[in-house]
């Protein structure tokens, strides 16, 4: 026969693991609940922005336009390099026509991209000054960055935007430089590097309307470099800077000799368009005179602030880093 078990021992025991328990649920209940209050503080700007502000129909509405302009020039170029690799595969193509007209192509396409994008800041900065006019408030939910609403929410969809359009722009010019490896003729080879592609919020909206915008600095987006059969080598930069900064900078390529990419600033500069882009495609160097481009990677600087040397002409007071280039 078993011994029995002290009752009131039992009894005491059961009862302090009931009470402990019901102890460590209330504590669990307090803490889910100081948990979820907390949540609550710390998400609340961003469940407002996806509840919707006084801007988020314009957010949602000018970034439609955008996406919109975005794929139009998407297209533009895709077709453009489709016709160029079906020139090639049908010997109606040169290796020096399809890297020139790959390079303007995908030049424009980055210009239309940048140009699509100050427009929808520029559309979205209106619209907020006028519902903070409307308001009598310049410190309006969603139309000022930071707090989580509209004008954040805006500017991170059109940065995603334009990072999915670049991406797609990079996986397209890596197949094109197989195609071109291929159809392009003896010992032709490629390479495609792409910098950042921006998008700026320039303006800052409030409610008088007045947006004072400083000049953006010059930027580079990307290059593509080609050899050819006899050596000779295509390249194309393209970028963006201001307007205003219209043949006050140039392009160079860093190396035993410095090569102007364009015009260096002695040789009137880098034009500028009036979107706010620029580019240069063409040949550089010339291997027939001793001048060709050895393979390797190069940087590629900026010359900018120019002044008058005299007999020199316009020369660059400093240079600024502008990206790196690979020579195949």
């Amino acid at each position: 026969m078993l011994p029995m078990q002290d009752p009131p021992t039992q009894l005491r025991w059961v009862g302090n693991s009931y009470a402990t328990q019901r102890i460590a649920m209330l504590r669990q209940v307090t803490f889910a609940i100081a948990l979820g209050a907390l949540a609550l503080i710390a998400t609340a700007p961003a469940e407002a922005g996806r509840r919707g502000d006084a801007l988020s129909a314009s957010a949602t509405s000018v970034r439609k336009d955008y996406v919109r302009e975005a794929k139009t020039a998407e297209s533009t170029f895709n077709d453009a390099v489709a016709n160029l690799q079906r020139g090639l595969s049908r010997g109606e193509t040169t290796a020096e026509e399809a890297a020139t007209g790959f390079g303007a192509a995908l030049a424009f396409y980055a210009s239309r991209l940048k140009v699509a994008g100050d427009g929808a800041a520029d559309a979205f900065a209106n619209d907020v000054a006028g519902a903070m006019a409307a308001a009598g408030d310049n410190d309006l939910a969603g139309g000022v960055t930071g707090d989580g609403g509209s004008a954040d929410k805006f500017a991170e969809s059109i940065r995603s935007d334009l990072t999915k359009f670049r991406k797609k722009a990079l996986k397209r010019a890596t197949k094109f430089a197989k195609v071109l490896a291929k159809d392009g003729g003896a010992r032709v080879r490629m390479r495609v590097s792409f910098e950042a592609w921006t998008y700026t919020q320039r303006p800052a909206a409030d409610a008088d309307g007045t947006f004072p915008v400083r000049p953006e600095p010059v930027r580079l987006w990307g290059s593509v470099t080609t050899r050819l059969t006899d050596g000779n080598i295509i390249a194309t930069v393209f970028g963006s800077a201001a307007p205003q900064l219209d043949n006050q900078f140039d392009v160079r390529l860093e190396g035993q000799i410095v090569r102007g990419l364009g015009d260096l600033l002695a040789e009137g500069g880098m034009d500028v368009t009036n979107d706010g882009t620029w580019s240069f495609t063409g040949r550089v160097g010339n291997p027939f005179i001793g001048d060709g481009l050895d393979v390797g990677n190069r940087q590629i600087h900026f010359g900018v602030d120019p002044e008058d040397q005299g007999l020199g002409g316009l020369q660059p007071r400093r240079l600024e880093h502008a990206g790196l280039i690979s020579i195949p």
